[in-house]
């Protein structure tokens, strides 16, 4: 009776043990069951791969030419993407540029009226300039004259030594002069 229990734990041992194959369905590995059993229905064949790491098993030919592909269309989609960066950052610099230049045509655009206010006020200047060297000359003239004028009568104060002349030249100098508003304050 101990042989018999023997056989039927070393039985049920066996049985219960993890098969270390995968079943392929054509050129890739059965996802589950379901899978593995529609397609032994529709082709009636289904392998069985071992997957221990000491029995490696060559690589078929098949195989070889799908990672061929594989691997051809990773570096084509690798080479797409660096060119998709090499134009975006030409996309990127061309903006650039043009804000640049927009920004260089504003700061221009500020000079020029800028230098132009700059003339505006220069002209403003000199033209007060101007009218204050008129006045000025106009009143060098006046002192000019006046001062002549007074000369003359100092020169005539001097010859004359009568009290009663030196008034007469006097009013006949003022008369000729305008009296100041003695009320005109300003506010």
């Amino acid at each position: 009776m101990k042989k018999y229990l023997y056989f039927i734990i070393f039985i049920l041992a066996a049985s219960c043990s993890s098969n270390k194959g995968v079943y392929w369905c054509g050129d890739h590995a059965c996802a589950n069951n379901k899978e593995k059993e529609a397609y032994f229905k529709k082709t009636m064949i289904v392998e069985v791969r071992n997957l221990d790491k000491n029995n490696i098993e060559p690589i078929s030919v098949n195989e070889k030419i799908l990672n061929q592909s594989e691997s051809k269309k990773k570096s084509k989609i690798i080479e797409k993407k660096k060119l998709e960066q090499e134009i975006n950052f030409e996309e990127e610099e061309r903006e650039i540029e043009e804000q640049i230049e927009i920004q260089e045509q504003v700061i221009e655009q500020q000079i020029e009226i800028q230098e132009q206010e700059i003339a505006k006020e220069e002209e403003n200047i000199n033209e007060q300039i101007n009218l204050k060297q008129e006045t000025l000359n106009i009143e060098k003239i006046e002192e000019k004259k006046l001062s002549s004028e007074d000369k003359v009568v100092e020169l005539e104060d001097v010859d004359s030594k009568n009290f009663d002349e030196l008034v007469e030249n006097i009013l006949v100098r003022n008369s000729t002069r305008s009296y100041p508003k003695i009320n005109d304050i300003p506010k």
